[in-house]
């Protein structure tokens, strides 16, 4: 679930490996995932996934709050596992995005949706994938990169 390319998330410091510096890390609901699966645990599997990416989604969204400048808006899903950002009028995501030192992974509005030529002012970010504080230090850091390319 998910993709490691719309997830916010900090890097460095969390990195064990190489292959973990390019991807959230994961907790045990996603580790054991496979496992569930193969031995017919679905039912336990689905609600435990439901509670982590509840729980993530309410980190997320309290950290977009704090940090998102004025003029910022989104909604919280009801489902599914990304939520889009617009951001104010004349920011660019792209602008915000591709800033040097960002350190988070998120897509702009218009690589995800058919025609390319709109919502170039809005940001897709998953909230399953990483932890919720990675997810807070990358709401953090998006909430710098948005005021930074408004200025």
């Amino acid at each position: 679930p998910g993709h490691a390319t719309a997830a916010a998330f900090t890097r460095g410091h969390h990195a064990r490996t190489r292959r973990r510096e390019n991807r959230c890390e994961v907790g045990p609901a996603h580790r054991n995932a496979r496992a569930k699966l193969i031995l017919g645990h679905v039912e336990r599997l689905l609600a435990e996934l439901k509670q982590v990416y509840a729980e993530r989604l309410r980190a997320t969204v309290a950290a977009l709050r704090a940090a998102l400048p004025k003029g910022c808006t989104f909604e919280a899903p009801s489902g599914g596992y990304f939520l889009w950002i617009r951001l104010p009028a004349g920011t660019s995501a792209k602008a915000v995005l591709d800033q040097p030192g960002v350190g988070i992974k998120a897509k702009a509005g218009h690589t995800c949706t058919p025609g390319k030529d709109r919502h170039h002012d809005c940001i897709r970010l998953c909230f399953t994938r990483c932890t919720v504080p990675q997810l807070e230090e990358g709401c953090a850091r998006l909430g710098r990169a948005v005021a930074s390319a408004q200025s």
